[in-house]
């Protein structure tokens, strides 16, 4: 199994109807719709990481090290990383979505389905890219050049089109299982994390660098 240094939020517990909750006014606000739901919007991507994070420990070996809820400082302010996975010579940055619908089109910009229509959506690349960038400048200011990769991945099957999905260099989109089907059959040299010459942060040190 993958070295885990650090897990999402709560657990939750598939036999506990108050499974974990957004907090404050938005909580509760929430509470007042979706009061006790184990499958609302207010838990959703909570469980939905966890989905992740259970499965990255599980499916994959020992050569990887995972790094789960991940607090950045970002211009606009503190904003969380779902995932961060060493293993080769690129870090996964992984953010997760727990949605059922998604579409990406040739100018890259996202949809999901509602209401029997595709809606404009937030690109969850833009959003994940913007942790990717801060990644990488922490880094670099301590010498270090390990590419980063932005990763999106969805929790759950559902309809979803990328055939046409413009995205920049360095990024990728799956379905949970094919993120660990792609990962598993990487070549031996690829899914071993190696420290560069004048490199001696290991994935534990490069979490205190981020906090």
């Amino acid at each position: 199994m993958a070295k885990v240094l650090r897990w999402p939020g709560k657990l939750p517990d598939p036999n506990n109807t108050t499974k974990p909750q957004k907090k404050g006014l938005v909580g509760w606000l929430a509470s007042l719709f979706l009061p006790n739901s184990p499958t609302g919007e207010v838990d959703k991507g909570l469980t939905g990481e966890w989905q992740v994070a259970t499965a990255l420990e599980r499916y994959l070996d020992d050569r990887w090290t995972v790094a789960n809820n991940v607090k950045i400082s970002l211009a606009t302010g503190k904003s969380q990383i779902d995932h961060l996975l060493f293993g080769g010579p690129v870090i996964y940055c992984i953010e997760t979505k727990n949605w059922n619908t998604a579409a990406c089109n040739e100018r890259g910009e996202w949809f999901r389905f509602q209401g029997r229509m595709w809606v404009p959506q937030a690109s969850p690349v833009e959003q994940n890219q913007r942790k990717v960038e801060q990644l990488i400048n922490l880094l670099e200011k301590q010498g270090m050049t390990t590419p980063i990769q932005n990763v999106i991945v969805f929790a759950n099957p559902g309809k979803f089109d990328f055939a046409n999905a413009s995205l920049p260099p360095q990024t990728r989109i799956f379905g949970l299982p094919g993120l660990i089907e792609y990962l598993i059959q990487l070549p031996l040299h690829e899914t071993t994390y190696t420290q560069r010459a004048g490199q001696s942060l290991d994935p534990a040190s490069i979490l205190t660098l981020i906090r």
